[in-house]
């Protein structure tokens, strides 16, 4: 930080624990947590990965603002420059290590982290494991612990740090015993997209807004984008007859800012109408190719200037935020529960399960989805719940296991194609009555 340059500081308090959690912010993301609090908007709102509880913001009159921070001098230039060298990374996860390392700070009682020992991270790798048995996640302890180690092993190549014991990022490896007595996450539940189609057909379309709303819900189902994607895509990159859809990395906010041409998902027609509806509104209002395909709320409201000639062109929306209002609407208007944006990807390869029939359609769907490989479909979206298993394991049951041999015999059985008296037909006659048992079995238990 340059001499005379503001500093600004966010505080809060861990839940769980009762943590301190402090961390250092620029002018810009202090203005972003200002307008948090001033509209009762989370910050996790910003990633859509992420399914929240609506967030409950404000000020809390029993703690002064003008109460001091406390806070190691030292440790925050260190963790300035490990936050710039992981500027490679998202956002997200840049923000996940800054929590993993606070935590740790705050364990080792702010004090300089030139002074960590081996025995300090043991202590730390104790606790987390502690917190994995009684409350954390099995995948929460592990990301912390590694995320603890990453910036130790950056840590100790730096200046004025060398000395430190270079064992020390090895201390902070959770045991597979550790991890495996954290508790599990629970069940996701995974939207239908049914249910989604009924969340668009409830929706009011009296105005601009509510017919933009409807059109960000029904391009989501229809493309699987990403809220930020989305909230960034301009008309020209529609495809005319709504096929198609290019997510071009160089002017939207796209993850991994990975190119790439998405083709409409084989979901009801029902979910194109309200698209379709809206860009042709759009189009008889001036809008050109280049102009926002959403636009925010205050453009909406001058849209006479669309039929200007020389409008200035019209910005996307600048965050997300506006994609998650309108499935926020959408809910409330078909009376269900909040549906994250992101859940529309995992309701897209709950479809796929039920129309791929090969491994090449199942690999075409994950990579429509903007993923490289299929196994980070199968891994991480739309896993399978345990009533899903039970019900699997319940059809595997009843599943008639007779072989094809037999079915065949069978068959010629009822057909009286065998001859009385004969091997075969006294086969077929023990394998009929082994199912007709077998048949008023089953409905006397139902």
């Amino acid at each position: 930080m340059s001499a005379g340059e503001a500093v600004f500081f966010a505080r809060a308090s861990c839940p769980e624990c009762g943590a301190l959690i402090v961390r250092l912010l620029d002018a810009p993301t202090c203005t972003a947590h200002k307008s948090c609090i001033e509209t009762s908007t989370s910050l996790y709102a910003l990633h859509e990965e992420e399914e929240l509880p609506q967030a409950g913001i404000g000020t809390n009159a029993k703690v002064p603002c003008s109460e001091s921070v406390v806070w190691n001098a030292e440790n925050e230039h260190i963790i300035h420059a490990y936050q710039v060298y992981c500027g490679k990374y998202a956002v997200q996860t840049r923000d996940a290590h800054l929590a993993a390392i606070r935590a740790f700070e705050h364990h080792f009682d702010l004090k300089s982290f030139r002074q960590v020992k081996p025995d300090h991270a043991d202590r730390f790798r104790q606790e987390l494991a502690r917190h994995g048995r009684e409350k954390s996640s099995r995948s929460t302890i592990r990301h912390q612990a590694s995320q603890v180690a990453a910036f130790f092993k950056w840590l100790v190549d730096q200046d004025g740090y060398r000395q430190m014991n270079y064992s020390i990022p090895a201390h902070f490896e959770l045991s597979r015993e550790s991890a495996a007595k954290a508790l599990q996450p629970a069940d996701r539940p995974v939207p239908t997209m049914e249910m989604l189609l009924e969340v668009i057909t409830a929706m009011r379309t009296q105005s601009l807004m509510q017919r933009r709303d409807q059109a960000v819900i029904a391009i989501t189902c229809l493309f699987g984008t990403r809220a930020n994607a989305t909230a960034s895509l301009h008309l020209d990159d529609l495809g005319e007859d709504l096929s198609k859809l290019r997510q071009d990395a160089t002017r939207m906010r796209i993850k991994n800012s990975k190119s790439q041409v998405t083709v409409r998902f084989p979901v009801d027609e029902a979910f194109r109408e309200p698209l379709r509806i809206w860009v042709d509104e759009m189009r008889a209002l001036g809008l050109r190719g280049d102009d926002a395909l959403f636009p925010p709320d205050k453009a909406l409201e001058n849209s006479r200037q669309f039929r200007l000639e020389a409008h200035a062109p019209v910005a996307p929306w600048s965050t997300e935020e506006g994609v998650r209002r309108a499935f926020q609407r959408g809910c409330e208007a078909a009376g269900v529960d909040y549906i994250n944006p992101h859940a529309v990807r995992h309701a897209l390869v709950a479809l796929s399960r039920n129309l791929c029939r090969s491994l090449a359609e199942e690999q075409t769907w994950s990579h429509n989805l903007g993923h490289a490989d299929i196994q980070v479909t199968r891994s991480h979206y739309a896993k399978m719940t345990d009533a899903q298993r039970d019900e699997v394991f319940h059809t595997l049951g009843n599943r008639d296991q007779t072989p094809e041999d037999d079915k065949e015999l069978l068959l010629r059985y009822h057909e009286h194609l065998l001859l009385p008296g004969t091997p075969e037909f006294e086969r077929a006659e023990r394998l009929f009555e082994k199912r007709r048992k077998a048949r008023s079995k089953f409905y006397r238990d139902d």
